[in-house]
């Protein structure tokens, strides 16, 4: 079996992003020799104080950096295989493939600037024409639904099912008070507001 390189997100706390950091190896490591991870965790890593935010723009530049740096210092292989965790943002790492490519390359895709709300939506002239480009340097460009492939329109394009998060935890809670809680960021992207209440009614108060 060959290696994988796994090339994650910068693990914010609190946010899917920390949580594949650690799955996607974990899930992974059945199917190669040795599944190696890009970026090492730095446990005083930074928050999002903008709830409406998904990550720390500064710090996951730097994150994407030193990995880049990284990778690039490696012995690859030509069995290797790559999986690069979000193709968008920061959106520099799939530059290093210019410079040394590998014949299994894949990625992941979460939005792009051609969502309407997406961050890099106002810079969407010249970053569409980047995250397009950087789509052809991968054999395989994963997304999570139909409507993502339909809009992208990349030929190299295929839906797959993400992880799941867990469902449990091994910390211990007080007795829940509220019926439902809602643990998506409070963007635009992320609440329709037309579902809450809808929700609220049937249910009460959404806790957030």
């Amino acid at each position: 079996m060959n290696r994988l390189i796994f090339v994650p997100q910068y693990p914010t706390p609190m946010r899917y992003q920390e949580w594949w950091y650690t799955e996607f190896p974990l899930q992974l490591s059945e199917y190669f020799e040795e599944v190696i991870v890009v970026g090492e965790l730095d446990k005083n890593r930074a928050i999002v104080k903008d709830m409406k935010g998904f990550s720390p723009v500064v710090d996951a530049i730097a994150f994407e950096l030193a990995q880049m740096n990284q990778f690039m210092s490696m012995g690859l292989r030509e069995d290797d295989t790559l999986l690069v965790a979000d193709l968008s943002f920061p959106g520099f790492f799939s530059s290093v493939l210019h410079h040394r490519s590998l014949e299994n390359s894949y990625a992941i895709c979460h939005g792009t600037s051609k969502n309407a709300f997406d961050y890099f939506s106002k810079t969407k002239k010249s970053k569409w024409k980047i995250e397009s480009s950087h789509a052809g340097l991968f054999k395989k460009v994963f997304v999570a639904t139909h409507y993502h492939k339909d809009k992208l329109g990349w030929k190299n394009i295929e839906v797959i099912p993400f992880p799941f998060p867990p469902f449990s935890s091994p910390f211990h809670f007080s007795p829940c008070r509220r019926t439902l809680i809602s643990v998506g960021r409070d963007g635009i992207q992320k609440r329709n507001k037309t579902l809450e209440r809808r929700l609220e009614k049937k249910f009460g108060f959404i806790g957030r």
